[in-house]
């Protein structure tokens, strides 16, 4: 049984290193550098680095651009922190095998993408009664969010996991498919509600919000809809 490869993630200047061959655990697996999350700042070092591993379009999935230490929480704050947090996990997800993707194997990165969207929802809930100004902040603390920016970070989130869904089932096959699919489904469910968070907080308050996601998450259509994950088929009508 193979493990996944660890992978380190410096999300404020790029996804440039992962280490490799080391056994999947908690304990290897940092959390984005300069990022504040939960109180912790910095990366785990790396004992080895593998040059040729793939990481195009990691950065630009997190936007390139991270909240002030000091931002105040908004909704754009909290979906920005979600995806520096998740990055790192549902990479590891995206180099899984015919040969590793099984329950047990996927389990560990599961485990963290499915803590991560529980506290971010926790966190999009805790803004509710809050002033307009402050639900709409941008992650700069400066100026307002549009339907179209905030449609960006969101399908940013949607689009992370998705990907890292579909790669896991693209590979998955043989008598383990039933269940390494309900475990990866269950990822959009939990995308599904922080969507459906976000448009109660600010689906009033930003027109078109949906209007504006809808494009930019196309091709993660077809997938919500073969899974059948009906909170995101209702939300955005598909």
């Amino acid at each position: 049984m193979f493990s996944f490869s660890t992978i380190t993630v410096f999300a404020t200047v790029a996804l440039s290193a992962f280490t490799s061959a080391l056994p999947l655990a908690a304990r290897d697996l940092p959390l984005v550098g300069s990022l504040p999350i939960d109180g912790l700042t910095g990366a785990l070092p790396i004992d080895g680095v593998v040059d040729s591993l793939p990481v195009g379009g990691v950065v630009n999935t997190v936007t390139g651009l991270l909240p002030r230490a000091d931002a105040t929480a908004s909704v754009a704050v909290i979906l920005t922190n979600a995806q520096a947090q998740l990055a790192p996990f549902t990479q590891q997800l995206k180099f899984a095998t015919k040969q590793n993707a099984t329950v047990e194997a996927l389990a560990e990165p599961v485990n963290q993408i499915k803590a991560i969207l529980t506290t971010t929802t926790d966190a999009l809930k805790a803004l509710q009664g809050l002033p307009v100004a402050a639900l709409l902040a941008d992650v700069e603390g400066t100026a307002a969010v549009t339907a179209a920016s905030l449609a960006t970070i969101l399908a940013a989130v949607l689009t992370l996991v998705g990907e890292a869904v579909a790669a896991v089932l693209a590979v998955v096959g043989g008598d383990v498919a039933p269940a390494v699919t309900a475990l990866v489904a269950e990822l959009l469910t939990l995308v599904g509600t922080v969507l459906a968070v976000v448009l109660t907080l600010v689906g009033g308050l930003l027109t078109g919000l949906v209007a504006a996601l809808l494009p930019l998450i196309g091709d993660l259509i077809p997938l919500v809809l073969n899974l059948n994950i009906a909170t995101i088929i209702s939300l955005l009508g598909l």
